[in-house]
């Protein structure tokens, strides 16, 4: 076991989750831009960016259609079937001029609904909760960098006598991708860019897992954050759901928790065979059908 650059007086006892042979450690959003420049590779992807403000269905008043309104309480009942019919969303683009931005109204018959702890936002009954999480980059240094073996190490150290800490660790090629344990001190906000970030808690971070490993101490942060995790609030699942709702060409893959990175190319097979092929061909996600948690 190559984990020569934890300090080994610290630890009472350990376990293996995995080898080689069944890890891997990747960066998230090296994958993710991979990825979606292969999807664009093949000429049926573009991208766009946006900031969706609303979803259509066949029984949306025509008033909010024509006034953009984001009420979703004037809804007409009486139609057989509920449908997906559009959505609006506002232009992000950095190439376009603030001032010029617009809200776009685009129709369409399918829609997928991927936002993370974001999807109860447009879908108000979504059961998906935002839990944030703070993270740091660590930066070892040049001494030590070529010490440190990849290896993803879930911790727990005792800070007192009833205290416990329990940081993740993600070694990647040259840094030290570190995250601590979720908080509950502020809600969802509107976007991503509105997120806050608390030095005390970077700083806390960085301060326990030093004594963890002299790489950690020894070297700098290089980036402080944080993020949502996207929790299912339902008693009898812990999600992720990922399927069809209860309008027709409405999806959802949202609720993925800690593992959406990991779980996150399966639920895009997934949902693409569902909406190709009409049914999941690799799994039975019967018990993760969006339906069953609520209406959209």
């Amino acid at each position: 076991m190559n984990l020569n650059w934890i300090n080994k007086a610290l630890v009472k006892n350990w376990s293996s989750l995995g080898g080689e042979d069944s890890t891997a450690i990747v960066h998230p959003f090296k994958f993710t831009i991979f990825l979606l420049q292969k999807a664009i590779e093949t000429g049926a992807v573009d991208l766009v960016l946006g900031s969706i403000s609303k979803l259509y269905f066949n029984n949306t008043n025509e008033d909010d259609i024509t006034k953009g309104s984001n009420d979703t309480t004037g809804r007409i009942t009486d139609v057989d079937e509920l449908n997906i019919t559009a959505v609006d969303y506002l232009q992000t683009d950095d190439s376009i001029p603030i001032s010029e931005r617009k809200t776009i109204h685009l129709k369409a018959t399918q829609v997928i609904v991927c936002m993370g702890p974001w999807t109860s936002k447009i879908l108000k009954d979504c059961p998906v909760n935002g839990l944030r999480a703070h993270s740091i980059i660590v930066k070892p240094s040049k001494e030590d960098e070529l010490k440190v073996s990849p290896y993803a190490i879930f911790s727990e150290l005792r800070c007192g006598e009833k205290d416990y800490f329990s940081p993740e660790l993600y070694v990647r090629n040259d840094e030290i991708y570190i995250c601590g344990e979720g908080d509950t001190m502020t809600d969802l906000p509107d976007t991503t860019a509105q997120v806050e970030v608390l030095d005390k808690r970077c700083l806390e971070l960085y301060t326990n897992t030093s004594k963890m490993s002299k790489a950690i101490a020894g070297g700098h942060i290089t980036k402080k954050q944080a993020c949502y995790l996207p929790i299912v609030n339902v008693p009898t699942t812990s999600g992720p759901l990922i399927g069809e709702t209860n309008a027709n060409g409405l999806y959802v893959g949202v609720g993925h928790s800690c593992w959406g990175i990991n779980n996150a190319p399966a639920s895009g097979k997934l949902l693409s065979q569902l909406i190709f092929e009409g049914e999941f061909k690799d799994a039975d996600l019967s018990s993760l059908d969006p339906s069953l948690y609520f209406d959209a």
